[in-house]
């Protein structure tokens, strides 16, 4: 009887999240890359509420891909964003994140 592996979690580097509250045109870069032009586009125009979402996140001893998500996804709704963009630029930054691509 062959036994089932979880998926661990996916976590997020803390030096991946410093680096993408500092590095605004790495983060745009990185964000259409992963998903289009569209999707950079708005990541730099909600940037300023991104990178609030962001800081508090960094006082955790890990951080969870979901509460990436769901910070930022709060973050952009809360400036006027609708629901699709916030779940698109929301998505395309944990995954930058999660890839540690910076």
């Amino acid at each position: 009887m062959a036994t089932k592996k979880k998926a661990a979690p996916k976590k997020v580097v803390k030096k991946a999240v410093k680096k993408a509250i500092n590095n605004k045109a790495r983060l745009v870069n990185f964000a259409e890359k992963v998903a289009g032009k569209t999707v950079a586009k708005n990541v730099n125009k909600f940037f300023t509420p991104i990178t609030r979402a962001l800081k508090p996140l960094l006082k955790w001893s890990e951080i969870p891909g979901q509460a990436v998500y769901d910070a930022i996804f709060t973050a952009i709704i809360n400036a006027g964003g609708s629901r699709s963009v916030a779940a698109n630029v929301a998505n395309a930054v944990r995954e930058v994140l999660g890839w540690t691509l910076f």
